[in-house]
């Protein structure tokens, strides 16, 4: 819709990556294992921030070279902190299907601003890129973004059994899906 806000929301806006000092900030959210997990595949642990610049040095040229991935930082509007990043780590143009993964830092920041998130990634994803489906694959033993997902109007699709080992024990990867359809159906409902 010509005159929407893509990148601006109530609260939140998405960005660019600051590599400097988000990943500073990321290395300390590494250190909560459920939000590392949360936000790669790669074994769970704390990374350092030269770690992190590495990895968004990596994503930046990805999505030059091969527009495969995109990247934003999630950040407040009124002071300009950094909450949170928004990844859609791969695409499928021909199928216009993308997985998500919404990370924010610090668990009071994803009650308040979770849903804002989503929304506005939902609304990057079918609005500006064009695709029809989105995937988010959150671990079972993460309710706080089950919960989130599904407030958001995610379905629980697949429950790959016991994909995920913490704390000791197995749980089974939780893959929510949303198509586009759907998402505007419920953009409706909202409206009315």
């Amino acid at each position: 819709m010509i005159g929407t806000q893509l990148f601006s929301g109530v609260n939140l806006r998405l960005a660019a990556v600051d590599a400097e000092k988000d990943a500073a900030q990321e290395s300390v959210w590494t250190h909560d294992l459920s939000y590392a997990a949360q936000m790669r595949q790669a074994i769970a642990h704390p990374l350092m921030a030269l770690e992190i610049k590495k990895q968004y040095q990596e994503n930046v040229k990805e999505s030059s070279e091969k527009g495969t991935q995109f990247f934003f930082a999630i950040r407040l509007k009124t002071d300009d902190r950094l909450i949170g990043f928004m990844h859609l780590p791969w695409m499928s143009w021909s199928n216009r299907s993308t997985f998500l993964r919404i990370g924010i830092g610090e668990t009071v920041d994803l009650l308040q601003y979770g849903c804002e998130a989503v929304e506005m990634a939902l609304g990057y994803i079918f609005n500006e890129l064009n695709l029809y489906r989105v995937t988010a694959p959150v671990p079972g033993y993460n309710l706080e973004y089950a919960a989130l997902y599904e407030g958001t109007g995610f379905v629980l699709e697949v429950h790959q059994r016991e994909m995920c080992y913490r704390a000791g024990r197995r749980w089974d990867m939780l893959l929510y899906g949303c198509l586009a359809e759907d998402w505007e159906k419920l953009k409706k409902e909202v409206e009315s």
